[in-house]
């Protein structure tokens, strides 16, 4: 019999790398499986934080949907027991975490109105600083 050769660092590095890539597709079929339950005005706002004796964890991002979702847990739970892998839900915890990041606002450029463009104007024309009045009918210039 020929001695057991040892596995290589790939061999080994790739066989975690396999279960970890296992593990995540698991994760992310669970949480939406668990995301399909959820009432309609909770599913974009929740994250499927776990699921470990009988408890299943949301994450929420504000403690008000953390409330909400207080309110609805019978019905969620009846819900989730539906799946095999859930039957023994018993509870729901909420953890409220604010999301990691967040949409970049959009700027709304509001048009000057007339009466405003005009007072900048008047403004201007009583002003004695060379840049200010500059400034001030370039802002003037901006309306509808």
């Amino acid at each position: 019999m020929a001695p057991k050769r040892p596995k290589t660092l790939d061999t080994i590095e790739s066989d975690r790398l396999n279960q970890l890539f296992a593990a995540a597709q698991r994760r992310a079929q669970e949480e939406t499986e668990v995301l399909a339950c959820l009432p309609e005005q909770f599913r974009k706002k929740c994250r499927f934080g776990g699921f470990s004796n009988g408890e299943l964890t949301l994450v929420v991002a504000h403690s008000a949907l953390a409330t909400q979702l207080r309110y609805q847990q019978y019905d969620i739970l009846q819900a989730i027991r539906q799946d095999e892998r859930f039957k023994n839900a018993w509870r729901i915890r909420t953890r409220v975490a604010p999301p990691h990041f967040l949409p970049p606002r959009q700027r709304v450029k509001r048009a000057l109105s007339k009466k405003n463009a005009r007072l900048l104007e008047e403004e201007a024309g009583h002003t004695k600083d060379e840049g200010l009045r500059d400034v001030l009918l370039k802002l003037a210039r901006h309306h509808q």
